[in-house]
C-alpha cells in the first residue's frame, strides 16, 4: 500500500470534532501514471482523499483490510490476479464490516465483464475510455451523501 496521505492513512476515518473526514479513496490500478493522474484529478481536499492504492489482487485485499476506505475503484486486469476476486473478496464481506462502494474502471468494458462485476458486488462500472468523468461524479455524490447523512 501506498497512501496518498500518509497521516489520512493512519486516520481510518476519525476526525477532529466538528469536522467530517474526507471520503476515503482506494486505488486498485496497475499503471503508475494512470495512478498519478486519477488521482491528481480526483482528489478534492477536505471532501475526497486516496488512502492508498495497490497494483496487484492480493495487496489490493491486504490493503482495502487495512486501511477499510468508504470506496474503491479497481481496473479488472491487474499486474498479478484481477479486479473481480478484488470485488469477490471485498463486496461479498469476506471483510469484516460495511463492504465500501465499489468502483470498476477497465478497458475491458465489454457485457461479460460488466455481468461478472456486478454479480461480484460492483455498485458502478465505467469505461476508461469513455466514462473516466463519471467516477470523479460519483466520487463527488458519495461526499456530499456523506455530509448530508451526518449534518442531519
Amino acid at each position: 500500500m501506498h497512501p496518498a496521505n500518509p497521516a489520512a492513512a493512519l486516520d481510518h476515518g476519525k476526525s477532529s470534532p466538528g469536522r467530517l473526514a474526507p471520503l476515503r479513496v482506494y486505488l486498485v490500478e496497475d499503471s503508475a501514471l494512470l495512478c498519478e493522474r486519477m488521482v491528481e484529478l480526483l482528489t478534492d481536499p477536505g471532501r475526497i482523499e486516496f488512502a492508498g492504492q495497490a497494483e496487484t489482487e492480493g495487496a489490493a485485499v491486504a490493503g482495502i483490510s487495512e486501511c477499510r476506505p468508504d470506496a474503491v475503484i479497481v481496473d479488472i486486469r491487474l499486474r498479478e490476479g484481477n479486479g473481480v476476486n478484488v470485488l469477490r473478496s471485498v463486496a461479498h464481506k469476506k471483510m469484516p464490516g460495511e463492504p465500501p462502494t465499489m468502483i470498476v474502471l477497465t478497458n475491458y468494458a465489454v457485457p461479460e465483464y460488466y455481468a461478472e462485476c456486478i454479480a461480484m458486488g460492483a455498485d458502478y462500472f465505467f469505461d476508461k475510455s469513455t466514462e473516466f468523468h463519471r467516477v470523479g461524479e460519483v466520487l463527488q455524490d458519495l461526499a456530499a451523501d456523506r455530509r448530508n447523512t451526518t449534518s442531519e
